[in-house]
């Protein structure tokens, strides 16, 4: 379902605040995202991995990346106690930090 507004409306949204805050998020978000794809990359880099990826929600956004910041530094003992030289090999890491911190 669409709607025309009068080009009025449309420019007094455009400058008001909704948009701004919209704009502000939509910033906010872009900047997390990078940040995001920054670890996955260098965690790839430290595991020699070809792709990296998250599989869980993003509402857990510093939990993944205090995680993947982990893997980075540990990125040695992963490789000597997995061999991940096979054509496929998958490390899945629990997004709950707490668990993490067990397991390394």
């Amino acid at each position: 379902m669409t709607t025309d507004c009068r080009p009025e409306q449309l420019l007094e949204y455009l400058q008001g605040e909704a948009a701004t805050a919209a704009s502000i998020a939509a910033d906010a978000h872009a900047d997390s995202r990078k940040e995001e794809q920054a670890l996955l990359d260098a965690a790839g880099e430290a595991l020699g991995a070809k792709y990296v990826m998250r599989m869980c929600s993003r509402h857990q956004q510093p939990e993944i990346n205090q995680a993947l910041q982990q893997l980075i530094q540990n990125a040695e003992a992963v490789k000597q106690s997995f061999d991940l030289s096979g054509g496929l090999s998958s490390v899945s890491l629990k997004c709950c930090l707490e668990q993490c911190q067990k397991a390394v």
